[in-house]
């Protein structure tokens, strides 16, 4: 027997996966539940005790999302709205970063805690002054409300300083030998040397802008600007309809396309997450 075939075969690596497994059933469960029921008819979705397994998959539901609700036109806006603020964000938060990581002036230190400070004051007590703030500036049920206020991430700084010091300083202090301007260093020496942080960054921001609720409830108005979040909640208030299949059927489609995301860029997260100290 090979010694990577013994290895995998310890009875304490079988124990580990069991537990392992055991934690992924409560985690997976809603998900694979949510699918089971947008295939179900209303009746079987509401009996009790409740099914689990539809009797004849129903796969018509997910057809029906897009005749009930203009649901087309809420992906569309999720998806614009997360790929505008999560690029800009990338931009600045990794400039940001850079400043505070490599160069070197007066009150660095404090303007980092300052960044820091953000992420100890809760969403909930700056949401009634962001939100006397945009309307003022007229953006109420305007999707600039949903963009502009995205586009600063505090964590999104942390978790970039964090790759841009591991970097050897060596690398930046040849590059200022060879000429390099400080933005020089930062975008042809320093970027590409953290692309898995960036990627590990890009998803993240991407999963919490997506599946925003709150501030999008808050500001939106008109069902045609709604994101998907906002719009499958309105689903059975709004359009007079309580057929759950039919809403969960919706809520799988807006899933799949960050499901998709994380299978294709699982392996860079977990790098970049190892690489930065930081934990799930």
């Amino acid at each position: 027997m090979s010694p990577r075939l013994a290895i995998r075969i310890r009875p304490q690596n079988l124990v580990i996966h069991a537990l392992l497994l055991l934690g992924v059933v409560p985690m997976v469960y809603p998900f694979i539940h949510m699918i089971m029921t947008s295939l179900m008819t209303p009746g079987e979705a509401m009996q009790v005790p409740p099914a689990f397994f539809p009797s004849i998959p129903q796969v018509g539901n997910y057809l029906k999302a897009f005749q009930q609700v203009p649901f087309a036109r809420f992906l569309f806006n999720t998806a614009y709205i997360t790929a505008i603020t999560v690029a800009v964000q990338l931009i600045l938060c990794s400039m940001a970063a850079y400043a505070v990581a490599r160069l070197k002036f007066r009150g660095r230190e404090l303007m980092f805690g300052l960044f820091l400070s953000v992420l100890m004051i809760p969403m909930h007590v700056r949401l009634i002054p962001n939100f006397l703030l945009i309307s003022k500036l007229g953006w109420q049920d305007n999707h600039l409300a949903l963009i502009v206020p995205g586009l600063f991430s505090a964590f999104g700084i942390f978790m970039l300083r964090q790759g841009f010091m591991q970097l050897p300083q060596a690398l930046f202090d040849a590059a200022m030998i060879d000429g390099c301007t400080p933005w020089q260093s930062y975008w042809k020496v320093a970027m590409p040397l953290v692309k898995p942080l960036l990627a590990a960054f890009t998803i993240n921001q991407a999963l919490w802008k997506w599946n925003e609720f709150f501030w999008p409830l808050i500001m939106m108005r008109t069902p045609a600007k709604y994101v998907l979040s906002v719009g499958i909640y309105f689903f059975q208030d709004q359009y007079g309809t309580g057929d759950w299949p039919t809403m969960m059927a919706a809520a799988t489609m807006a899933q799949l396309p960050l499901l998709l995301a994380f299978v294709l860029a699982q392996r860079t997260f977990m790098e970049a997450l190892t690489s930065s100290g930081l934990k799930l």
